[in-house]
């Protein structure tokens, strides 16, 4: 396995688990409002209505659609 590789594998399972414990926690306490979806609708101004709020969305939303294109598409061919 390369050095790479590991090293992705690594940050990912550390993301998957960082996520894991703040969600865990969030919930946990019973306040939604510290949910990483209240803070991205928050972040993105969603919630409350920001007038850039809508654009901010859609761009994050294209980034998703972009990113799993990328992922699932769109391979670099060998």
């Amino acid at each position: 396995m390369s050095p790479y590789r590991r090293a992705w594998i690594i940050l990912g399972a550390l993301t998957v688990l960082g996520f894991a414990i703040i969600e865990g926690l969030a919930l946990a306490s019973g306040d939604m409002d510290n949910t990483l979806s209240a803070h991205l609708r928050l972040i993105l101004g969603l919630e409350p209505g920001k007038p850039w709020g809508i654009a901010a969305g859609l761009a994050f939303l294209g980034g998703l659609v972009w990113l799993g294109w990328h992922i699932l598409i769109d391979r670099d061919k060998k």
